[in-house]
């Protein structure tokens, strides 16, 4: 419209003010997003001026607006304003969400849930070949500290499952240690034998 009439349209404010973004939908924190100003003036816009909504001073300057490495605190409601010599006019406030934080935190939240469920069936099978590769070591130890009264050799070493044989044994012990043998105090064969002592006379 103004490029067909420069030459015989009056002078203008700016009309059809707005704002375009590449790219669009929803911007994945971290990447980059460019917010594009267009508006009808005679003569045409000398500044474009970018503002947030709720937000009192300016972002930024010129026809272009990028953002980089963008992050959630970027999000919102951005317009611009273009003006020239005969006005000024706003675009309609153009939304921005960024998509990031939500994300990794359910992606978190999956993984955790994830390492619960394995966690939670792989337990009982370490713990059962825990125990199917050291349970003869540890049984053994047990025998070791506390011998079964049922064992052969437990049975041979306890006094009190000795048997009748090994009492016989002690008695006859005991008996032959209080006999002690007595001396004979009559004369010998050898001594009856003995010549008697020859006459001097």
């Amino acid at each position: 419209m103004y490029e067909q009439c420069v030459t015989y349209c009056p002078p203008d404010g700016p009309k059809n003010t707005s704002v375009s973004v590449s790219p669009s939908g929803e911007i994945v924190e971290g990447s980059s997003v460019t917010l594009t100003c267009s508006s009808d003036a005679n003569p045409p816009v000398d500044k474009y001026t970018w503002y947030k909504k709720n937000v009192t001073s300016p972002k930024a300057s010129g026809q272009s607006y990028s953002i980089t490495n963008i992050i959630s605190e970027d999000r919102g409601e951005y317009y611009c304003e273009a003006q020239n010599g005969r006005g000024s006019m706003n675009s309609t406030a153009l939304m921005i969400i960024v998509a990031g934080k939500q994300t990794s935190v359910l992606t978190a939240a999956v993984g955790i849930t994830v390492f619960i469920l394995v966690l939670i069936l792989f337990l009982p099978c370490f713990m059962w070949f825990r125990r199917s590769t050291g349970g003869s070591d540890v049984t053994a130890d047990t025998q070791s500290a506390h011998p079964d009264p049922n064992s052969d050799t437990y049975t041979a070493l306890n006094m009190k499952t000795r048997s009748p044989e090994y009492d016989t044994l002690a008695n006859v012990r005991d008996s032959s240690s209080d006999t002690v043998p007595q001396i004979d105090a009559e004369p010998s064969d050898y001594e009856n034998c003995r010549e008697p002592p020859h006459n001097l006379d």
